[in-house]
């Protein structure tokens, strides 16, 4: 039998998960976004076609012939894969996306909301290392966005026929299960493989997760979870952020940027960009409070 996948960044960690439920067929995943770089559209189509089952996220028109409704047209079991995206560990953290341009930023392309405010309202890095506190939290609604962004889960899951009230135990027993919004631990995509895999028939009810053997999203940026909004959920945070890569082990280098550095470095690159950047609604939104509030 064949299996194929086809999604974000979490792709290969469900693939990898449907390998080891059933070790005797063949697996293929594939990022979205890679092949579209690669422009390698026709190589994933042909394979995607030649699998017994294919499972996909809901992808627009821009695919091409991998959009989901293209390939739905093209296979005659193509099952819908939830976009796993949770924004209640992380508020702060946003793409700054202008004109189709997606600006970098210290950590990749993540970007903080209360940086990039408090950079076009010209408060110094002393002033915005300030705002990080409970109270701007509040006001912000960083507080609130958890059971916001739990509810907007729920109804992913629940669009691709899963439940997630009786998997939320699980997922919360580790903390934050986000990487960054949109990056989730290998044991969260492990679990959606599964429940999957049982809602299509490939293993029985009941079978267990298996324990993920790799955590290739750690290799990017990890997104801390803010010491105030880490306290109310029941666990310590921290401000210390996770570059991409891996620490260097013949130059003594590690991987991790303070939040004063993040500061720094980002004000730096702001510099060079059109002041537009600071006008989309992510960024604004944080302005008009911050005017407010200060």
């Amino acid at each position: 039998m064949k299996i194929g996948v086809i999604g974000n960044c979490s792709a290969s960690a469900i693939g990898m998960t449907f390998q080891q439920l059933l070790e005797d067929c063949d697996v293929f995943s594939f990022e979205a976004n890679a092949v579209l770089r690669a422009n390698n559209f026709d190589h994933a189509f042909s394979v995607l076609k030649e699998c017994d089952i294919v499972f996909s996220l809901p992808l627009p028109d821009q695919y091409g012939i991998l959009a989901y409704n293209n390939l739905k047209a093209e296979h005659k079991n193509v099952q819908r894969l939830p976009n796993i995206v949770f924004t209640g560990f992380h508020p702060d953290c946003i793409y700054c996306n202008y004109n189709d341009h997606l600006f970098e930023s210290p950590l990749e392309v993540l970007h903080s909301a209360i940086i990039a405010a408090a950079f076009s309202l010209h408060f110094n890095p002393r002033q915005t290392y300030d705002l990080f506190n409970d109270r701007v939290y509040r006001q912000l609604g960083y507080f609130d966005e958890f059971e916001k962004a739990r509810v907007f889960l729920s109804n992913i899951m629940q669009g691709c026929g899963l439940d997630l009230s009786a998997e939320w135990p699980h997922w919360m027993s580790r903390g934050a299960f986000m990487y960054t919004t949109n990056h989730p631990r290998a044991i969260i995509s492990a679990r959606v493989a599964t429940l999957m895999a049982i809602k299509s028939g490939l293993v029985p009810p009941g079978t267990p997760v298996p324990e993920p053997l790799m955590e290739e999203l750690a290799l990017h940026t990890i997104w801390p979870v803010y010491p105030p909004i880490a306290e109310a959920l029941g666990f310590r945070g921290s401000y210390l952020f996770k570059k991409q890569g891996q620490p260097d082990r013949r130059g003594g280098g590690g991987v991790f940027m303070r939040l004063e550095d993040l500061i720094e470095r980002s004000f730096d690159m702001y510099q060079k960009y059109p002041k537009e950047m600071f006008t989309i609604p992510a960024v604004a939104r944080i302005q008009s409070i911050l005017k407010k509030c200060n």
